[in-house]
């Protein structure tokens, strides 16, 4: 939620900058936001399709080989296509416990 609201920030900042006769060099600076999508999209993925048979376990719950052992598992049940599996498994390792 943090970054959506750092992102609006930044571009409600850099709409407001240009006006007429002016520069900014906010608006010569390109935007990345990719991170922020892929970060939003692997969410929604692991919301939707995991929640469609059970409780959403928190990403902190297990580590990262158990979570390696979980999500290919469960993609197979729920006909995850290896993009998805990717996706969300990239996602829970993020936050997996140590």
């Amino acid at each position: 939620m943090r970054k959506i609201s750092l992102l609006v920030l930044v571009v409600s900042a850099t709409l407001a900058s240009c006006s007429k006769g002016t520069v900014s060099s906010v608006s010569e600076q390109p935007v990345v936001v990719r991170s922020t999508t892929s970060d939003i999209t692997a969410a929604t993925l692991y919301a939707e399709q995991c929640s469609k048979c059970h409780g959403l376990e928190p990403r902190e719950k297990y580590t990262a080989n158990q979570w390696k052992r979980i999500v290919p598992d469960m993609a197979k049940k729920a006909n995850l296509d290896s993009n998805q599996e990717a996706i969300i498994l990239r996602y829970v390792l993020e936050a997996a416990k140590p």
